[in-house]
């Protein structure tokens, strides 16, 4: 078993088909009426919240630089955004790794697609205006940016090699959704290797037989509650959850799931 200290930056900006794949993903939406969503954020009458959404890149000029921090001001406006602890100043990261980029635009015509500094000040009086599906999108784009902006995500993770019906399978962990339902005061080795050995329960003699030692990623979402599941348990067992033990230890961890609901914003 290995720990080890590592950080991980935030992701990129959203282009075009950045967005197409997470919207179907999390949303079931074609990649038709992620444009059509978008195009109505861009030009539609009385919004024209977001910048042209037909992104070729995911980079920004240095030029825009300037704008993050009357961008940041207008989202923090609404309740949800404000929430998020955006530093301050913001991070601002130049270069290949970071958000704002002129070698990575150049061919392009259009940068990467973000809230419309020209309009963001208005977004107490936009909202109301947008459709379900657009505020949707809207919360996308918007915490890409203000996640673009934050400290890099530090964190310790344990790497444990196990055998799995001959065959050597190595997990690694992080602090996941059981440390964060149960209010775990720390997280221990044994809370690492319970969940390798949850995801091996989930790896069949099919699932080997197909040239795979990990679970589909048909079935990450079971595969996930599974862990949760067993890692919460863990960590009730050792005391160390800062809530008392649910009675349904499996719906309690059920209802965890990212299951977004977007109510108003304002």
């Amino acid at each position: 078993m290995r720990v080890e200290d590592k950080r991980q930056g935030p992701p990129k900006l959203h282009d075009l088909p950045s967005p197409r794949k997470l919207c179907g993903s999390r949303f079931g939406w074609p990649a038709s009426k992620t444009l059509e969503v978008a195009q109505e954020l861009y030009d539609g009458e009385g919004k024209k919240i977001i910048t042209y959404p037909r992104a070729e890149v995911r980079y920004l000029p240095r030029s825009l630089i300037s704008d993050v921090p009357r961008i940041v001001a207008g989202l923090q406006v609404g309740q949800s955004f404000s929430a998020i602890p955006v530093p301050d100043p913001p991070i601002i990261r130049k270069g290949a790794s970071g958000a704002f980029y002129d070698k990575g635009l150049q061919g392009a015509s259009h940068h990467a697609v973000i809230p419309n500094v020209n309009m963001i000040k208005n977004l107490r009086e936009i909202w109301p205006r947008l459709s379900s599906d657009e505020k949707k999108l809207f919360d996308v784009i918007a915490r890409a940016y203000l996640a673009a902006l934050m400290p890099d995500f530090r964190y310790r993770q344990t790497t444990a090699t196990l055998d799995v019906r001959g065959f050597e399978f190595r997990a690694a962990g992080r602090q996941g959704m059981a440390v964060y339902a149960t209010e775990a005061k720390r997280v221990t080795d044994k809370t690492f290797i319970n969940a390798a050995k949850a995801v091996t329960e989930q790896v069949t003699q099919a699932t080997i037989e197909t040239g795979l030692i990990y679970p589909p990623q048909s079935e990450i979402l079971a595969t996930s509650l599974h862990v949760a599941r067993r890692v919460a348990e863990t960590i009730f067992d050792a005391g160390l959850a800062g809530i008392e033990r649910p009675a349904d230890l499996k719906r309690f961890i059920e209802r965890m799931a990212y299951q977004p609901e977007y109510r108003s914003l304002i």
